[in-house]
């Protein structure tokens, strides 16, 4: 009866034997290789030693990844920026520059982020400089009329550099001319004072940005106001 149970428990232990050591021979891909993370020296070893055995690996897909497309180097914002840069190693002659520059630099960096924009462009560009063109002008007029012309200086000297961004405004003839068809555009039965935001938005239709609509403003009122007399 004891040599029977002593060759029952060595079959026994000969059968746990071979269980584990066909579990520990058993090919599989490495945790890293699954997971998808970098391999280690170790990982790379058993990853050959896996493949030897005939190992089916899974590799995870890797998505490229994708750049942001650089900004027009000759843009208008691209160039206000590298102007910026150079004023800073300007030195104490450059001062004053700089401080004009690095406010349009400001202007329009805020309207990219509010707009969640990687780069303004040109038109969007030249919007946000034309606003600040407009505001020089008026705190011209004010410093001026108030007697502080060293002030006037500083804005007429910053709407310089703006203006070296901006398209160039038509003179007072080709506005006029603008202004004459925008009147027979808008005015077809016959020219009427009322009909002058009408006239007004013709223009701005027709030539955006190519002229001072506060300029033109009073010009469109004096030739409406002659053609309604003619009419």
């Amino acid at each position: 009866w004891r040599s029977a149970m002593a060759v029952l428990r060595i079959l026994v232990l000969t059968c746990m034997l071979h269980a584990s050591v066909a579990l520990v021979l058993q090919p599989r891909a490495p945790p890293a290789v699954a997971a998808g993370r970098a391999l280690t020296l170790g990982q790379l070893c058993e990853l050959r030693t896996a493949r030897a055995a005939g190992a089916r690996l899974v590799r995870p897909q890797v998505r490229p990844v994708m750049s942001a497309p650089a900004a027009d180097a000759s843009g208008v914002q691209a160039r206000v920026k590298a102007r910026m840069m150079t004023a800073m190693k300007g030195g104490p002659d450059a001062k004053k520059e700089l401080s004009a520059v690095r406010l349009m630099v400001a202007a329009m960096e805020t309207r990219q982020k509010e707009d969640n924009l990687e780069s303004l462009s040109d038109e969007q560009a030249q919007g946000v400089l034309g606003k600040l063109a407009k505001m020089r002008k008026e705190s011209i007029v004010m410093f001026e009329g108030g007697g502080k012309a060293e002030a006037a200086a500083v804005e007429i000297f910053e709407l310089a550099i703006l203006q070296e961004y901006l398209p160039t405004m038509a003179d007072e003839a080709t506005v006029r001319v603008w202004i004459a068809e925008a009147i027979a555009e808008a005015c077809p039965d016959g020219a009427d004072k009322k009909m002058m935001g009408k006239v007004m938005g013709a223009l701005m239709k027709a030539h955006k940005g190519e002229f001072d609509g506060k300029e033109a403003n009073p010009w469109v009122g004096e030739m409406l106001g002659k053609a309604a007399a003619k009419a």
